[in-house]
């Protein structure tokens, strides 16, 4: 799983928008590294300097550890659709 800041859920789908094959009609983007449901959002706010605006409440911290081991077991099924479309 992946904890970001809330709002950028979605930035490793986005990319940088560069596309290696510009004017390949039929390209296929690579699946991102972490699909979006194992992608976790928490309220917390960084500076461009680096100084914490927002910090992260306990309690939506540790309700992401309570639910670690769903997302374990979510993550188990992902692997084994992959691995099952995987030829060698």
């Amino acid at each position: 799983a992946l904890i970001t800041t809330a709002g950028f859920r979605d930035v490793l789908e986005l990319r940088r928008i560069r596309a290696p094959q510009l004017y390949d009609l039929f390209f296929n983007k690579p699946d991102p590294l972490v699909p979006r449901y194992l992608r976790l959002e928490i309220e917390e706010r960084v500076s461009a300097a680096g100084d914490r605006i927002t910090t992260p409440k306990q309690a939506e911290l540790a309700a992401i550890v309570e639910n670690g081991f769903e997302i374990t077991q979510e993550i188990d099924e992902e692997l084994k659709a992959r691995s099952s479309r995987i030829r060698v």
